[in-house]
């Protein structure tokens, strides 16, 4: 038997490794079907967090809101472009919110705030994290910080994974032309007041966004917008 061969066809099984001593150690276990295999590596990842209890209650009350809403209302929420919009869109379509609204007022202009960032995004078409704009300029993650710093890139603060960056600053390996003219009128502004700007239609350029501006090349209408716009924030 020393000189034989046994082949084994694990494309649809689950293999992982192990040294335990001297062993090479292998588990086999069957892949799950395809439309659970996602929530099969969540679940492995809620067993290995440090905060067990805060995900399982979280995992409960998602399992509960998923019996409340619509079919129709959970596909909506499930085709936003992050988990995060996912639980926010079913969060604010849930029965109990009205409930909590009416205890907490403030809760509805939260949402509504969170709703408005989701929206800003979209047009922005959405974000990159500080490696891909390094990528994208071909330039270190310290020279992206840089630029930032220097208020020549817009970034939207994450909490503990740093910062995103709205993509359309972003056109063919470089930033767009203009952005930091507009971006210096926009100095004593907050990241999203600046975000409101780029993405909400603007009189002075005849109802377009900036972006679009920018993108048409009206570099000195947009800055002159951006002008007017960072003196009114300011007051």
């Amino acid at each position: 038997m020393k000189h034989s061969r046994l082949k084994l066809n694990l494309d649809k099984f689950l293999v992982t490794t192990a040294i335990e001593g001297e062993r090479v150690c292998l588990n086999i276990e069957q892949e799950p079907e395809s439309e659970h295999r996602v929530l099969s590596w969540v679940l492995q990842d809620i067993a290995e967090t440090k905060h067990p209890a805060f995900q399982s209650r979280i995992l409960r009350a998602f399992l509960h809101l998923e019996e409340d809403l619509p079919s129709s209302t959970i596909e909506e929420a499930t085709g936003a472009p992050t988990d995060f919009l996912v639980a926010l869109e079913a969060l604010s379509s849930a029965p109990g919110t009205a409930q909590l609204i009416a205890d907490d007022p403030l809760l509805a202009a939260k949402i509504r705030g969170l709703k408005r960032k989701r929206q800003m995004l979209e047009i922005a078409g959405g974000a990159l994290s500080s490696g891909q704009v390094a990528e994208v300029l071909s330039i270190s993650r310290q020279a992206v910080d840089k630029r930032r710093s220097a208020n020549q890139l817009l970034a939207l603060t994450q909490g503990r994974r740093g910062y995103s960056y709205p993509s359309f600053q972003f056109e063919d390996g470089n930033t767009i032309r203009g952005l930091e003219r507009a971006l210096g009128h926009l100095a004593n502004l907050d990241p999203w007041m600046r975000m409101a700007f780029f993405t909400s239609p603007n009189e002075r350029l005849g109802g377009t966004t900036p972006i679009e501006g920018l993108q048409e090349g009206l570099v000195e209408e947009v800055a002159d917008a951006a002008s007017g716009y960072g003196e009114q924030g300011s007051l």
